[in-house]
Formats: C-alpha cells, sequence, structure tokens
C-alpha cells in the first residue's frame, strides 16, 4: 500500500525543488565536499540547491568521441595511442569497432582460476535474480598472433 503510494507521487514529489533543497540540508555534511568541486566546475549554485545538465556552462550533450563516425581518425592523431605498441593499438581500434577488447594474460592464471570458480559457485547456487548472463575469464594467450 505504501509503496504503490510512492510509485503514485514520487514523479510529483520530484517536481517540488523543495523537496532537494530539504533532502540536501538532511546530508549537508557529506554535500561540504563538493564545494570546491563546483567551484572547479563554474557552478554558480549554493551545494543545497538541485542542479542538472543545463547548469554546467561547459555541457555538450553530443555523443562521446568514441561513438562519433571520426572516432577512429581521431584516436590515430592522439599521442598517447601513438605511443602504444602496434598489438595493442589494433585492440584499441577493435574496441572502437566492436565495442570489447581482449587483453591477454591481463591477470594471472591463478586469479582467473579463483574468480572462474566463484561464478560457478554462484551459478549453482540457483539464485535468481541477476539479469547478468554468464561470463567466463580466462588467460588465453593466442600463439598465432
Amino acid at each position: 500500500m505504501l509503496q504503490r503510494f510512492f510509485q503514485k507521487y514520487t514523479g510529483f514529489l520530484r517536481s517540488l525543488k523543495a523537496v532537494y533543497v530539504f533532502n540536501n540540508l538532511l546530508n549537508i555534511k557529506y554535500l561540504r565536499r563538493n564545494k570546491n568541486l563546483y567551484r572547479r566546475l563554474g557552478l554558480q549554485k549554493s551545494i543545497l540547491s538541485p542542479i542538472s545538465s543545463a547548469d554546467f556552462p561547459n555541457h555538450q550533450p553530443d555523443i562521446p568521441w568514441l561513438d562519433r563516425p571520426d572516432a577512429t581518425e581521431n584516436l590515430e592523431q592522439h599521442p598517447e595511442f601513438k605511443a602504444m605498441g602496434a598489438k595493442m593499438q589494433e585492440k584499441v581500434r577493435q574496441f572502437i569497432r566492436e565495442g570489447y577488447l581482449i587483453l591477454e594474460g591481463f591477470f594471472p592464471e591463478a586469479d582467473t582460476k579463483a574468480l572462474n570458480a566463484e561464478v560457478d559457485h554462484l551459478l549453482g547456487s540457483g539464485k535468481q535474480g541477476s539479469t547478468i548472463p554468464a561470463v567466463k575469464f580466462s588467460t588465453y594467450r593466442n600463439k598465432a598472433r
């Protein structure tokens, strides 16, 4: 009953800026550390006031550089990318193209075995609720590369 009430009126309560300010007053000891951050980011607001992306003077609403069509070209010009070895450069290009990165041998084999054992244990426990698909970790090293 109470949960239904909150679900129904949450949107209304959020529209009241006073609710945010009151909540922030209750949490002022945690918000004080944001004062220097606000100053550094150019926010001209009290730490008690609600903020949004519109409050950031340098906010760029466009897509991240990795998702832009010219991401690979921009990457090729970056000095840190140029300093990478050819194999790592190809892996970073693959990340932009395909959205994943494989770092062979990044973790010691003992750690990956322990991690896989924990994943197997959790999957075997029959606990429901996770929407994350099963993942296996490997120290696979492709000798052909």
